[in-house]
């Protein structure tokens, strides 16, 4: 089910940037116009993300997150953190 394809996909990127801190996992697994949704406001495209995710790995590198992927319509996974 290409869902899953789709999910597996998200849960790599979850656990690679978050998870294993690895920033180089933006420019890997997402494209150049990737948008983020946060309470803040959208983040728009690969730098913005980097300098967020830069900020709260610094901020936060001890924890250790755990998602929870939802499968929405047309097969596009949602995640949550727990």
């Amino acid at each position: 089910m290409p869902g899953e394809d789709n999910a597996a996909l998200v849960a790599k990127f979850l656990d690679e940037l978050w998870n294993q801190q690895n920033l180089a996992s933006i420019d890997q697994l997402t494209i150049e116009d990737y948008v983020v949704h946060i309470p803040q406001g959208d983040l728009l495209g690969r730098e913005a993300l980097k300098i967020v995710a830069k900020d709260y790995i610094e901020r936060f590198s001890q924890l250790i997150r755990d998602f929870v992927l939802l499968i929405r319509k047309k097969s596009e996974p949602l995640a949550s953190i727990r």
